[in-house]
């Protein structure tokens, strides 16, 4: 791998994402729709774990699948150190760069309408 890595184009990272999004909302959409109804009585209950669960699974998404996810794989993108490209971030740094993912709306302005790396950038 060469130094002349550059940040990738907008439309794949947010591809890369929907992918990512589309494929964990299919696998957690079972589960769910099971516990919703086992917790039917209990609203509040059930959509506070369905809500804890798909954060969860979000934030580990590259640290699951060796420190990429599927839609990262699909067009070819990684994740590295912006300071020194040839080091790939530990999977605690991956961890920390996800939770960053709570935040979204505000990394999409920043991503969207300023050339520039987004909010959770190592």
């Amino acid at each position: 791998m060469g130094d002349n890595l550059k940040a990738a184009d907008p439309r794949k990272r947010l591809t890369a994402f929907l992918i990512d999004f589309f494929i964990i909302s299919m696998i957690l959409l079972p589960i769910v729709s099971h516990w919703i109804d086992i917790l039917i009585e209990h609203e509040n209950i059930a959509l506070s774990v369905t809500t804890f669960i798909f954060i969860f699974v979000f934030t580990i998404r590259d640290i699951l699948i060796g420190g990429t996810s599927v839609g990262k794989r699909i067009f070819h993108l990684t994740i590295r150190y912006s300071f020194n490209p040839q080091l790939k971030p530990s999977l605690y740094k991956l961890f920390l760069r996800n939770i960053f993912f709570f935040i979204w709306p505000l990394e999409a302005i920043v991503f969207f309408f300023q050339n520039r790396f987004s909010l959770n950038s190592l």
